[in-house]
């Protein structure tokens, strides 16, 4: 009996070490791809929460709001949320728009009248009523993600956008 057990199963002592050799790989792949998606979700996330610190400055000031403030407050709000590296934040602008019902949706109208932030256009309602379009603020976020496994850039793109349109009252 001994000999038909041998003759079936040979020496099994190296076998733990040539599992662990073959499945290693893919375990710390694996690893990494989870800790990347967690750098990036955070990353996202501290990039969400410059942006809510600029349009909650923005609805603080009104319409006479700092353009390069709010651009600052972006990358500072970003950057004390964790993320270290820069946050490209590009000249927030104000424009006349016209927000239209069902889907929502903006439509530009024409520039903003700087010395008294009014709009000169008007929207016209699904009734048919004409309304004074109202004063946006939209600006945009991004940063480049650098992940730490060097071929998830090749899968999906390393750059993430916020973007975001308010009106000013």
């Amino acid at each position: 009996m001994t000999w038909f057990r041998s003759a079936l199963w040979p020496d099994q002592r190296a076998l733990a070490a040539l599992e662990f050799a073959l499945v290693s790989p893919l375990l710390f792949f694996l690893f990494g791809a989870i800790v990347d998606f967690g750098l990036l979700i955070a990353g996202r996330s501290a990039l969400a929460n410059g942006m809510a610190q600029g349009v909650q400055y923005a609805l603080l000031k009104g319409p006479a709001v700092s353009l390069t403030l709010v651009q600052e407050i972006v990358q500072q709000g970003s950057a004390l949320a964790g993320l270290r590296p820069g946050v490209d934040v590009p000249t927030p602008e104000l424009a006349c728009y016209c927000l239209n019902e069902m889907p929502a949706s903006l439509t530009f109208s024409g520039p903003v009248n700087t010395s008294n932030y009014t709009c000169s256009g008007t929207c016209v309602s699904p009734s048919g009523e004409a309304t004074p379009a109202s004063v946006y603020l939209t600006f945009r976020a991004s940063y480049t993600f650098t992940p730490i496994m060097p071929l998830y850039s090749f899968l999906a793109s390393p750059t993430v956008d916020q973007a975001v349109a308010m009106r000013l009252q």
